[in-house]
């Protein structure tokens, strides 16, 4: 109808993919860091909290996303 403005789509790609990605490479680099060992292999680990950063900042993103449109993009 004319007048009415349609809901933008809401996207849960991007943030999607930056969380999986932060995951994987959370563990890689924990890996990595535990074959290393030493103070390099522990400064390897002691880092991750980075990529925890990250991860859990898309993951809130995407609650954020569906808290606010209501499910409306999940339900389709």
């Amino acid at each position: 109808q004319p007048g009415q403005s349609e809901k933008k789509p809401i996207s849960f790609t991007k943030p999607s993919i930056v969380m999986v990605i932060s995951i994987v490479l959370w563990f890689i680099c924990y890996e990595v860091g535990r074959n290393i060992g030493g103070i390099v292999g522990a400064n390897i680990i002691g880092s991750l909290w980075i990529i925890e950063l990250v991860g859990t900042g898309a993951f809130i993103l995407i609650v954020i996303r569906v808290i606010k449109y209501g499910f409306r993009k999940l339900k389709k």
